[in-house]
């Protein structure tokens, strides 16, 4: 019986996650995202454009860019040729994708051999008890909306390197590069993905050089389109335009205390590790104790509140087997936390992008971590983590 009420709670607590979702999304404002503009510039034959709805764009040689991938503006194109570039229904289009992501990810699980009943949890933790529930609530956001499509992108590049499609595999994840440019750290994980046992790592078989190659030309292919994108617009292939518009960012009044960072330590920096860990692990939600009621929820710290609190399903990563692609994975694992990172668009939302980003590594070792005879507890976690994701994304929708 209480086996039931978890089992009841807990797909109760996903539905309200989502029922909250479809709400924001549905009284989603027109103008809010530039990729509206960029993909109404696509679809005139043009990479400019006039006006900004954010702080994400650039003026170069007296034109209007955008100064982020574009990739996400092609998503977007289909619904902006309807609604022009006022287009308001990026929440809505953020459900899409994730959805799409959950059903690769399904389809995953099942090349892995997972049971049944446990593909439903999986499935759970993915998409309502992680940062993914709260940045697809905020899709209206333009780097949020890209962290939605890249999770996408990068989800199907380990569906198609685990099914052996090693070119699609890689192009997939130069697409996964075109909206977040840290997916290109996944490579060698993807790779490490389509090895079998024989293969040898160091000095490389022919094998692995063999598929690491393809995997390699099936990425090369979006990547170098974006180094032809920025010279068309910039002049030079590597200048994205972003550290100006970070930085013009930063500069604005509410960022002002980033800005300062940024111009003292630079983009990167040793000095913000020990604030980055604290926003990772122990950032929370602000409570305050008076009368009459005596505690009353306020609202969201600055940065959040941390993934490790809102996913406490994570810990069921310690029961993942040790292999040799735990290697790989931390090659893509360290640089992608950000740890180094000064941000430029606080508040961070307990750093909830790059965590985005290595969901679909965690994702591989949840997978084979968890095991039926543990499925009770599992679910108990799920109920805590999207329980709190249901609580963050309430008090965003109230406090704005």
């Amino acid at each position: 019986m209480r086996h039931r009420l978890l089992v009841f709670v807990l797909l109760a607590t996903v539905a309200a996650v989502l029922a909250l979702i479809v709400l924001r999304g549905l009284g989603e404002a027109p103008s809010a995202n530039s990729y509206a503009l960029l993909a109404d510039a696509f679809l005139h034959g043009h990479y400019d454009f006039r006006g900004c709805f954010d702080q994400h764009c650039v003026a170069a040689g007296g034109l209007n860019y955008l100064a982020a991938p574009p990739f996400p503006a092609v998503l977007a194109m289909p619904f902006v040729i309807k609604s022009g570039s006022g287009f308001s229904g990026f929440v809505l289009l953020s459900i899409l994708l994730a959805g799409l992501a959950l059903l690769v990810w399904h389809r995953i699980f099942v090349r892995l051999g997972i049971e049944p009943r446990l593909r439903l949890w999986l499935l759970v933790a993915l998409g309502a008890a992680s940062p993914l529930a709260e940045t697809v609530a905020r899709g209206d956001r333009l780097a949020l909306f890209a962290a939605v499509a890249g999770f996408l992108m990068a989800s199907l590049a380990i569906g198609e390197a685990i099914a052996g499609r090693l070119m699609t595999a890689g192009f997939a994840l130069g697409l996964a590069f075109l909206c977040r440019p840290t997916a290109l750290f996944l490579l060698p994980f993807v790779g490490a993905l389509t090895l079998t046992t024989k293969a040898r790592v160091l000095p490389p078989s022919p094998e692995t050089l063999t598929k690491f190659g393809a995997i390699a030309i099936g990425a090369a292919v979006p990547v170098l389109f974006l180094l032809f994108y920025d010279w068309m617009r910039f002049g030079a292939p590597f200048e994205t335009g972003q550290a100006t518009a970070a930085l013009s960012a930063a500069a604005t009044p509410g960022d002002i205390v980033a800005a300062e960072r940024i111009k003292a330590f630079g983009a990167y920096s040793l000095a913000v590790v020990p604030a980055n860990l604290a926003a990772m692990a122990v950032q929370g939600f602000s409570l305050v104790f008076d009368p009459p009621r005596m505690v009353r929820l306020v609202g969201l710290d600055p940065a959040g509140a941390s993934f490790l609190a809102k996913c406490p399903w994570l810990l069921f990563l310690f029961f993942a087997p040790r292999d040799r692609t735990v290697a790989f994975a931390a090659l893509a694992v360290l640089p992608m936390l950000g740890l180094f990172a000064i941000s430029s668009d606080l508040p961070r939302y307990g750093l909830g992008r790059p965590l985005i980003d290595l969901l679909p590594v965690l994702a591989v070792y949840l997978a084979v971590a968890v095991r039926p005879e543990q499925i009770v507890m599992f679910r108990l976690l799920l109920l805590v983590g999207v329980s709190l994701q249901m609580l963050t994304i309430a008090v965003m929708m109230k406090t704005g």
